[in-house]
């Protein structure tokens, strides 16, 4: 293997090292974690950062925001390529750089387009991970946020050396603890008398043997050992001892105030007799230091050599190997005091300093020692708490429980247990979790009794509100496991569903679900085994009578505990109304279509307007057009319109009075509509005026028919004038044809018969002669001729001879001869040759209107040629005048002054049919009619 790969490999296997060593990995969350990956994403802006540590083959979040995943596999993991630099690796844009494109924490959720990472470098360089930031769109991070990306990092480091430290530090305490059992159970195994004595003189501890003795031998005259317990000043000891003539004692004092005074290397041996009852007592004392500055001590070891003395000579080898025992097991007393003294001054320390109320028990639940955090809890001092039973502190109603955890401690059943009861407090009472822990004397039987209280009433009312919450919420909660089987159910379930929540939990997820909607459910399901959450997902489910319901779910995985958490809201009402509102509406739109009409709704405060389809349509908006607010809607009327229509709504909600105005739109295609809008006030509960409501209705139409009808109206009344001047000007006609032509001729016919007459009376003059009578009477003759003519004449004029008896095309062939012999216009006449059998008013319709259209040519046309063709088809008879004149112009058409048009009109109009006049091609003029038949026969016809 090449050096460099040997080099990696181990590098890399000391990283791991490292890390495990730390023991952070599969940890749960810790706050002051929490609070630096937010940090991070506000410092940064970017919606997601995560504290990861590269494990051999995964990557491990240990704290993480908006971040699903808990660890990834090391192969698709950023960080493995952030941690081979120093400083930041900053990926702007994922799918642009070859090393990630292809990753699918890019190409699938969560979709990661950028990339920052600072490496999480330990004091001896090691990399445990990234403190990392990622965003779902490329961008590029400022210097200063690198910075400050690096600066995170380093608290990260900080945050671990620290958690690190107090738990070395937590090992360390067990560790002196366990020295300082093991120190006292040495000393206590040792046969000599051996006390600890401070820099003061005073005796802080004595070994069983050192207490033994002295009880024993408290009346003897030991003055160095009789009745010397802890607490007693030994240097006042070695003084009185002095003073009672054992100058050794001096040897031992001098030993003590150089220990006090800092010679931590003193040590000092000798043997020193004492008069006993029994006669006279050797015993050798050392005097040896420990620690060092304000905590060195002196350890003071009495042996009696009485015996040892007696038999010296010849145990002088084994008083030299003693020796060296006492040596070495004063070295091991000094390095067991040391860590005693050590390790209860961290436990006083730690006792005193916690924040939890810590207490410390005799095995009879007496209180022996509390902390100031216990003292603040139950307002009672620290000295008077001592020698209390901790029964005055428990609530009544959980003694028993208290009572009997305590009795199992003390009596060895239970190392320790927690339990949860009430504290009497200064406050009160309040809910603890009190941690108990045996601690066993000497006799390996238990002296004390240690416990830390903390506080659990927040938890417990949490808890209490939780399961309020939860009994008492409307909607349906659940609890289930990751196989859909429900663990948990509240009360709503029987009011939505009617099953109770124990037939709940006898059932699962998917039971719940109609067989319709029961594959999107399990998709469901199956997203949140991946560890999805999902949001206002709708189901069809089977309430307990059959009945089906629609539930909207809002469901989330509890990953740590393998549970799914969901909460159901019976939507079936709402639901119901949405599908009846949405087919009001419809209606309202298909109601709005057919009558022209629209809608709207302003609200005053926000300027807020909402509008119909109908209103859109009338107005000519589009879909997507804006259209939020009332300058909105008034851009689209008219501008000479648009002050009066403003105006309008905002006088209703001035007054409260509904108001109506009528104005015109203008579309974006440039088509004016009229429009009558229809405005009334909306008001609050209060009765206030908040808005106004309008109808719209599209007059356009209507306005037209009415002009139209005017028109109308007015050409009517031009027609009945006009009707009434033909009529004088027909009777002025006839009159004048009847007084000179008849009236003349009837007048020469008269005279001829009064000659006549006076002739054959006159008896004095001859009658004529027979030739004269003839000429006379011929004479008459005629003019009685010419007289039937005219009659006939202007008999046919007012109604042609014939129309009734002969039929239609006889009449017209009679007229068109008369027209061309009368105008010189050649006309031509053709029809089918079948022909149905008109009634009256057809005949007179089709007839007058010919002769009208035949006039209008040979007075107006300027035609030499006029085409007459009728024809039927469908029930339909068509008849037609075409001419070759000049035309003429659209005006006239529409004209009220066009009184043989409108007449011709009115006559079509008034058969049922229709008429149509307008420009024949390029030349000449096109009259049309068009009659229906009724019933009919057919004969023959031809053409002319």
């Amino acid at each position: 293997m090449p050096t460099d790969r040997k080099s990696a490999v181990r590098d890399e296997t000391e990283r791991i090292s490292a890390l495990h060593r730390y023991a952070l990995l599969d940890t749960a969350p810790e706050q002051n974690f929490e609070d630096i990956v937010r940090l991070a994403t506000e410092l940064c802006h970017m919606p997601t950062a995560m504290i990861s540590l590269t494990d051999t083959d995964r990557q491990w979040f240990k704290s993480r925001v908006n971040f699903e995943l808990s660890e990834i596999s090391r192969d698709i993991s950023f960080c493995t390529h952030a941690i081979e630099s120093d400083g930041v690796m900053e990926v702007c844009d994922t799918r642009a750089d070859t090393r990630f494109a292809e990753n699918p924490l890019v190409t699938g959720p969560p979709h990661i387009r950028y990339y920052a990472g600072a490496p999480l470098i330990t004091q001896d360089g090691h990399k445990l991970g990234c403190l990392c930031v990622v965003d779902q769109k490329p961008r590029k991070m400022a210097a200063q946020q690198q910075a400050s990306l690096q600066a995170l990092a380093r608290q990260v480091i900080t945050q671990i050396e620290l958690r690190h430290s107090v738990l070395e530090a937590k090992k360390a305490d067990a560790a002196r603890q366990l020295s300082q059992t093991f120190m006292r159970a040495t000393i206590d195994c040792l046969n000599d008398h051996i006390a600890i004595i401070d820099k003061h003189g005073e005796i802080i501890y004595v070994n069983r043997a050192w207490s033994g003795f002295a009880s024993a031998t408290k009346n003897e005259n030991l003055t160095l050992i009789s009745g010397n317990a802890p607490g007693v000043n030994y240097l006042q000891v070695c003084e009185s001892a002095l003073a009672a003539g054992i100058d050794e004692a001096q040897h031992v004092l001098n030993a003590l105030r150089q220990i006090a005074g800092g010679d931590r290397h003193l040590q000092v041996t000798l043997d020193y007799p004492c008069a006993g009852p029994d006669g006279l007592r050797w015993f050798n004392v050392q005097v040896s230091a420990f620690g060092a500055g304000a905590d060195i001590h002196a350890v003071v070891a009495y042996r009696d050599i009485s015996r040892e003395r007696e038999a010296r000579t010849g145990l002088q080898a084994l008083n030299e190997s003693l020796e060296r025992r006492i040596e070495e097991r004063t070295a091991d007393l000094h390095l067991a005091s040391t860590t005693l003294r050590d390790s209860e001054e961290r436990f006083r320390s730690m006792f005193e300093g916690a924040s939890v109320a810590s207490i410390i028990l005799d095995t009879n639940a007496r209180l022996t020692e509390v902390n100031p955090a216990f003292s603040s809890m139950t307002g009672t001092s620290l000295k008077a708490a001592s020698g209390l039973a901790i029964e005055q502190f428990v609530d009544p109603a959980d003694w028993a429980d208290v009572d009997s955890a305590l009795r199992r401690i003390s009596t060895g059943q239970l190392p320790g247990c927690e339990l949860e009861f009430r504290c009497k407090t200064n406050e009160g009472h309040q809910w603890v979790l009190a941690s108990l822990s045996a601690v066993k004397g000497a006799d390996n039987k238990v002296s004390q009794i240690v416990a830390f209280l903390q506080s659990r009433s927040a938890q417990r009312e949490a808890e209490y509100q939780r399961d309020n919450f939860f009994n008492l919420s409307i909607d349906m909660l659940l609890v289930a496991r990751a196989d859909g089987r429900i663990v948990r159910a509240n009360p709503a379930c029987e009011k939505i569903l009617g099953y109770t929540p124990e037939q709940m939990t006898q059932k699962s997820l998917p039971d719940l679900v109609a067989p319709e909607d029961r594959d999107a459910g399990e998709l469901g399901r199956a997203a949140m085994l991946k560890g999805d959450s999902l949001v206002l997902f709708d189901l069809h489910c089977l309430a307990a009578n059959g009945e089906i319901k629609d539930i909207r779910w809002n469901a989330s995985p509890w990953v740590e505990e393998g549970l799914v958490l969901a909460v159901g809201r019976d939507v079936t009402r709402i639901r119901a109304a949405e599908r009846n509102l949405k087919l009001h509406d419809k209606m309202l739109t298909r109601a709005e279509k057919m009558a022209s009409m629209g809608s709207w709704n302003w609200q005053v405060h926000d300027d807020r307007l909402i509008v119909s389809t109908g209103l859109r349509r009338i107005a000519g908006i589009g879909p997507a057009e804006p259209v939020q607010c009332l300058d909105d809607l008034l851009r689209a009327v008219e501008k000479r319109d648009r002050g009066m229509a403003e105006a309008t709504i905002r006088a209703v909600i001035t007054d409260g009075a509904s108001r109506i105005v009528r104005c015109r739109i203008r579309r974006a295609d440039h088509t004016v509509r009229t429009v009558q809008m229809y405005n009334d006030v909306v008001r609050d509960a209060d009765g206030n005026a908040v808005g106004v409501s309008g109808a719209c209705l599209d007059v356009t139409e209507l306005h037209e028919t009415l002009d139209r009808v005017r028109r109308s109206e007015a050409s009517l009344r031009t027609l009945t004038m006009r009707l009434e001047d033909i009529r004088d000007d027909e009777r002025a006609t006839i009159s004048r044809e009847i007084h000179d032509e008849l009236g003349q001729m009837l007048t020469a016919l008269k005279i001829d018969i009064a000659l006549l007459e006076r002739a054959a009376v006159n008896e004095r003059k001859p009658l004529p002669s027979r030739r004269k009578l003839s000429r006379a009477l011929k004479s008459m003759e005629q003019l009685t001729d010419k007289t039937i003519d005219s009659v006939r004449r202007i008999a046919r004029q007012l109604r042609p001879d014939g129309l009734d008896e002969v039929g239609l095309l006889p009449a017209l062939e009679w007229h068109i001869k008369e027209f061309e012999k009368r105008t010189g216009i050649r006309c031509s006449f053709g029809y089918p040759q079948q022909q149905p059998e008109f009634d009256a008013r057809t005949r007179s319709t089709l007839y007058r209107i010919a002769q009208e259209a035949m006039t209008n040519t040979a007075r107006h046309a300027g035609a030499d040629r006029i085409d007459i063709q009728l024809r039927t088809d469908n029930g339909q008879v068509e008849l037609s005048i075409c001419d070759n004149g000049c035309g003429m112009d659209a005006g006239i058409v529409d004209g009220i002054r066009s009184i043989g048009i409108l007449g011709m009109r009115e006559r079509a109009a008034m058969a049922g049919g229709s008429f149509e006049i307008g420009n024949n091609g390029e030349r000449g003029t096109r009259v049309s009619v068009s009659v229906p038949l009724a019933g009919h026969t057919m004969t023959s016809g031809g053409d002319v």
